[in-house]
């Protein structure tokens, strides 16, 4: 998940949700009017401290309103996205995801997040596209392993299973990371985001026993039995 951070005072104007055009403009994505997009910041904020809280559906809401407000900021739909993958709905987090890859082509984060969505809805020949536009944005190399070793990993249960997949039962992904505040403390300001994201290894599948040799010791041989 992705967090903004503004100076005491104005985030003391935030929770009044009557904030003024900033004098700070770090963070602006440069689209659209900056006025709306300094309105959408208490939405946004707010919504990134009920997804601490684990309130979902609170932070929807909020981030509903921020994209409302302001709708060429990529972080809100990453966040937006975030939160309906903690409801499960996967179709609602894809969209999300997929407009915060619209405007923002080249962030890795966003394909991973949209691949791991895809997943979840057992559309493995998409998520691997989706993975692989995430290798094209360069991500950290330890991410690009996880990656390579997802799209390697999924190309052999389409193999195995002729392009289907279905989870096993209690399968589930890692939580998602929260990061708020600054190193200074909890105050917000609109600055470059510090970026958190779901893993690429999101679709986390417990191992079992060695059945099938093609999948063995992958982490997905359990899928394809």
């Amino acid at each position: 998940m992705r967090c903004r951070v503004i100076p005491a005072l104005a985030y003391v104007i935030a929770l009044s949700f009557t904030i003024q055009a900033p004098s700070f403009a770090d963070g602006f994505p440069g689209k659209g009017n900056q006025n709306d997009w300094s309105n959408a910041l208490p939405h946004y904020n707010l919504g990134n401290k009920y997804m601490q809280k684990e309130r979902y559906e609170d932070a929807i809401a909020q981030y509903e309103k921020a994209v409302a407000f302001y709708q060429f900021d990529p972080d809100f739909y990453i966040n937006l996205g975030v939160a309906w993958r903690k409801l499960e709905n996967f179709g609602a987090a894809e969209a999300a995801f997929k407009k915060a890859a619209e405007l923002n082509a080249k962030d890795w984060m966003s394909w991973s997040n949209l691949a791991n969505s895809y997943l979840k809805q057992d559309r493995l020949e998409d998520t691997i596209k989706a993975f692989e536009q995430a290798l094209k944005c360069n991500p950290p190399p330890e991410e690009k392993t996880a990656i390579l070793k997802d799209i390697a990993d999924i190309k052999k249960i389409l193999s195995v299973r002729g392009g289907t997949f279905a989870p096993p039962a209690g399968s589930s992904a890692p939580p998602a990371k929260i990061i708020s505040g600054s190193k200074g403390g909890a105050s917000k300001k609109a600055v470059a985001p510090a970026l958190q994201k779901q893993t690429a290894r999101e679709a986390a599948v417990p191992k079992s026993p060695k059945k099938n040799s093609e999948l063995q010791d992958t982490g997905w041989d359990q899928v394809a039995k």
